[in-house]
């Protein structure tokens, strides 16, 4: 995901700890991780709603 690096990375590992509770984060709950801001935090909900193939495209 575009904005996603390793810092971030492991801050939204460290505060929700499994994929599951990424996923079921709010786009607040992203944005207040460490180093995330609300753009990035939007495309990452985002992402996560997307179907499979929609996913695909935007990892290319």
């Amino acid at each position: 995901i575009e904005g996603i690096g390793t810092k971030r990375r492991q801050a939204l590992w460290k505060r929700f700890q499994s994929l599951d509770a990424m996923k079921a984060a709010s786009v607040e709950d992203l944005a207040e991780v460490e180093g995330m801001n609300y753009p990035t935090a939007q495309r990452i909900y985002d992402f996560f709603r997307l179907d499979l193939p929609e996913k695909r495209e935007v990892l290319k």
